[in-house]
């Protein structure tokens, strides 16, 4: 098995030798055995992790350096991992663990302990019952579970315990994944529950408004979903049939709809971030996460001398400020609602983002002159073929599918290339990513991290490229 990456490579977390910015898939320095399969593959802003039966290996930074790999050995087969900035949480097969991964600590040293898991009802009160966790996920503002019965809470890390607390949630539950500020809930009957803050249309209820507890998707109802995915503010479903259903934020095309204005010829929805720019956030996230780095007693890191703010931390005026620049700047566009189509719901002004619209389910743009800037209800996306897709994958403000043929598809943000295209022009166009077809790939999974792309090519898919050179 191989697996490429591309995108941000600020820490080494795609190669340890790299630019910062990596164009084009690269294969990773994480040597997998044949008979070995990598069953997950995950990714924070610095680290990536890849899990290989009973061993993780981490790349990036590590011990307050960047550029670092390092292997962790588990007393248990690995059936979950959850990587964050500061933890490591290894969930077994059989028992649920963790290893404390803090970046100030000595990693290669690390121990994997147990870690006790306290059930509280809904009324917080400590419950008497073992919990088995199945899976974990984190954002900024939840943690979330699921136990080996199918139930869904939330989590609290407090000393060497974890918190569970059930949802007030009775169906059973085959899937939970989270954005920055909102929860997707995927059931075992395919039904798409959300909650947590709508302020970009996240939730696809048609609002901005948060919900406090899961509610279900209506406007999917009816539609057997497969799997979920959730990026830094949209989100997307893939239906049982192969079909993709996307909603939420398209600040930079990350739901593959209309992000500009209509413009004559093939990149009228194509841009580059060099004019979103706003020095002064820039410079208060360095100086905080400065200051943050220093409180936990870790260097700041700077990979390389032109490693500056401008490129490094452009993503995160974006992310942690919500009246984005290019967002205001737009929302004086006098937008043309088409006579055909539902229209989205509009945000509130004082949001400082203007209404978006969706137009009918014919792709052709052309003849529609609108912008959407976020998508309230999850919408039907149309690929450039007819497709049927297998696994879909967001990051902070893009999107990753897979076919089933073995196709990778990207769009929305590019800063630094973790679309695959060889550049790094944002576009709300879903493109293929032709390297893998042009080296007789067959992709098997991709998965996004917040700014860059992880692809897992199997076995079988070498063994054909192996034949097409000889």
């Amino acid at each position: 098995m191989k697996i490429f990456g591309f995108g941000f490579n600020g820490f080494g977390q795609l190669d340890r030798n790299g630019d910062e910015c990596i164009l084009h898939p690269q294969e990773m320095d994480i040597h997998v055995p044949d008979d070995e399969y990598v069953a997950m593959v995950t990714a924070c802003w610095s680290t990536v992790c890849a899990v290989k039966g009973e061993k993780l290996t981490l790349q990036g930074f590590l011990d307050c350096k960047a550029n670092q790999q390092c292997t962790l050995q588990s007393p248990f087969q690995i059936q979950h991992v959850l990587l964050t900035e500061e933890t490591l949480t290894v969930i077994g097969k059989s028992s649920t663990q963790q290893a404390l991964y803090k970046h100030a600590t000595d990693t290669v040293n690390v121990k994997i302990s147990k870690v006790v898991i306290v059930c509280e009802d809904l009324q917080g009160e400590n419950l008497q019952e073992e919990i088995k966790l199945r899976s974990i996920v984190s954002g900024e503002l939840h943690t979330v579970a699921v136990t080996d019965d199918q139930e869904v809470g939330e989590i609290t890390h407090i000393n060497n315990s974890l918190i569970f607390r059930p949802l007030p949630f009775q169906t059973a539950v085959n899937q939970v994944c989270c954005g920055k500020e909102h929860v997707l809930i995927l059931t075992l009957g395919g039904d798409i529950y959300t909650y947590g803050l709508g302020s970009r249309g996240q939730l696809g209820h048609g609002t901005t408004e948060k919900e406090l507890k899961p509610r279900v998707v209506e406007a999917l109802q009816g539609v057997t979903m497969a799997t979920i995915a959730a990026g830094g503010w949209h989100s997307a479903a893939l239906s049982a049939i192969g079909d993709v259903y996307i909603w939420g934020w398209n600040e930079s095309g990350q739901l593959g709809l209309p992000m500009k204005q209509q413009t004559n010829g093939p990149e009228r929805h194509q841009c580059s971030q060099e004019n979103v720019t706003d020095k002064t956030v820039e410079r208060d996230y360095k100086l905080s996460f400065q200051q943050k780095c220093y409180q936990e007693g870790r260097s700041f890191p700077k990979r390389t001398t032109d490693m500056e703010i401008q490129s490094v931390y452009s993503e995160h005026k974006n992310d942690k400020c919500h009246s984005c620049h290019s967002v205001v700047e737009t929302s004086q566009t006098e937008l043309a609602v088409p006579e055909s189509g539902p229209t989205s719901v509009s945000l509130k002004a004082d949001d400082g983002m203007s209404s978006g619209v969706s137009g009918n389910s014919d792709n052709s743009r052309e003849d529609v002159d609108v912008i959407v800037l976020c998508q309230m209800f999850p919408c039907l996306l149309e690929f450039p073929e007819e497709v049927n897709v297998s696994k879909v994958s967001c990051g902070s403000r893009h999107t990753a599918a897979v076919t089933e043929s073995g196709d990778l598809y990207t769009w929305g943000w590019n800063e630094y290339g973790q679309l695959g295209h060889g550049n790094h022009t944002t576009t709300d166009i879903i493109k293929l990513v032709q390297y893998f077809q042009q080296h007789h790939y067959k992709v098997s999974n991709v998965t996004c991290g917040p700014w860059n792309t992880l692809v897992s090519v199997n076995a079988e898919a070498r063994a054909i490229c192996d034949e097409t050179e000889q």
